[in-house]
């Protein structure tokens, strides 16, 4: 039987208990690898509410959001957000500016201009990433 993400999985990024205001620092930035593959599996409004609840994680530590620079977190978001649904691409874009303005490299600001195309106007949509290669 698969696994289902829960209240386990998010002890495990915090490396106990979690609570919003005393167990919040991520413990080991890998986590949140194993998150991202759990997320996979989940329905939009699971997705939704862990993201929710990680963005707000993100903001209450700095050491949080080196994890994820750690694990580069904006190259896996850009990678979900063309497929993302709605709700949660609000989300993901919403963390996007939590973590840029922590630290964001320029490969990454590549990414992010290349997954942006104007598509019949001044409108931005967001193209899959990897459909627009350029490293140099």
């Amino acid at each position: 039987m698969g696994r289902v993400y829960g209240d386990d999985d998010v002890y495990e990024l915090v490396g106990g208990e979690f609570d919003m205001e005393l167990n919040f620092v991520i413990q080991d930035a890998q986590n949140i690898q194993h998150m991202l593959e759990l997320l996979d599996h989940c329905p939009p409004s699971l997705q939704a509410e862990i993201w929710s609840v990680f963005i707000a994680i993100l903001r209450k530590s700095v050491r949080n959001l080196q994890a994820c620079t750690d694990v580069g977190l904006i190259h896996h978001v850009l990678q979900r957000l063309p497929r993302a649904e709605t709700v949660v691409a609000d989300l993901l874009i919403e963390m996007l500016g939590v973590l840029a303005s922590y630290s964001v490299t320029v490969k990454e600001l590549k990414q992010l201009f290349n997954a942006m195309k104007a598509v019949n106007g001044p409108y931005l949509i967001l193209a899959d990433p990897s459909e627009n290669r350029s490293d140099s």
